[in-house]
């Protein structure tokens, strides 16, 4: 008999925990689980889910991750450790688009410094896939340098969102460029101005852009606006395929996914996704994860712009 299986490390208080277990199982009243302390990291448990029915299974791992407090799911693994490293390599070695991506990124590195090169990164599902693959490259190469990473703060963004990327500078040994400014064009000024930026990695997808805009993986910012190199390496990955990548490589991403959120803007824009909403047993309304929509036409269909 098949045993399906979903494990994942959680960082908060046992108390808490306990009680989102509790509340996991009464809806899947046949799921077995199992925990334990993970050894020399502080307040982090092992949480395992297993059954002979994989829709149990992914069931009770989608409440659980609702249920969660914000931002508890870790890894015990460091992103520069070598299993991450492993499973990295694994994975663009079984997987052309993976592969591919990690050639460009590989070829920006070569032509262009460390100091000239940064990332795009707001928290998103896929700036969070493209930084994953950016620092295994950036740390194999210049292990004593951060990776500079290019954020602007929205108005009424997520809060749960902003601590993502604050657990992100601490996780891949980031320097965080921060601007506040909400005209966007007004922050690229600031990062040309004030930085020896040439080029910005960034994890635009193709299915992001409106129909009649063409972008090459490697492409000047347009006449008028400051100067930088766009490079998109995830231009060709679908939203599957994004979280395939995520899942696959335990990649660490903001808890709005866990939500029902399936692409994220501001607070005033963005809710879930209707078509991840589920109803408990006991009446209450959850929403599934992310990874768990079928259809990727519907990825904006929580956002009102």
């Amino acid at each position: 008999m098949n045993t399906f299986v979903a494990s994942l490390d959680i960082n908060c208080e046992e108390t808490a925990l306990q009680s989102v277990i509790q509340k996991t199982c009464s809806e899947c009243p046949t799921i077995a689980v199992k925990t334990a302390v993970v050894p020399e990291c502080d307040q982090t448990f092992s949480v395992t889910f297993s059954s002979s029915s994989e829709s149990i299974t992914s069931r009770a791992e989608a409440v659980f991750r609702f249920l969660l407090p914000a931002n508890a799911i870790t890894n015990r693994f460091a992103p520069n450790s070598q299993q991450s490293l492993d499973s990295l390599s694994k994975y663009c070695s079984d997987n052309e688009y993976a592969n591919n991506s990690f050639e460009l990124i590989t070829k920006a590195f070569n032509e262009y410094k460390p100091e000239e090169i940064c990332v795009a990164f707001n928290g998103g599902k896929d700036c969070t896939a493209l930084l994953h693959i950016v620092y295994s490259i950036f740390v194999a190469k210049y292990p004593n340098n951060s990776l500079n990473t290019f954020y602007i703060s929205i108005p009424e963004s997520f809060p749960s969102l902003e601590n993502f990327v604050r657990q992100s500078v601490r996780r891949y040994n980031l320097n965080l460029i921060s601007y506040s400014d909400s005209d966007f064009k007004k922050s690229m000024q600031k990062l040309k101005n004030e930085t020896k930026i040439k080029a910005i990695l960034m994890g635009t997808r193709a299915s992001d852009l409106p129909k009649h805009v063409v972008l090459n993986e490697f492409q000047m910012t347009d006449e008028g606006w400051p100067q930088f190199m766009r490079i998109s390496p995830l231009l060709k990955w679908s939203y599957s395929q994004i979280w395939a990548f995520i899942r696959d490589n335990h990649v660490l991403y903001c808890s709005l996914y866990d939500r029902g959120y399936t692409s994220i803007g501001s607070t005033k824009n963005t809710a879930p996704n209707p078509l991840l909403k589920f109803v408990l047993r006991n009446g209450e309304t959850f929403y599934m994860p992310a990874f768990m929509l079928t259809n990727e036409d519907h990825e904006r269909k929580g956002r009102t712009q």
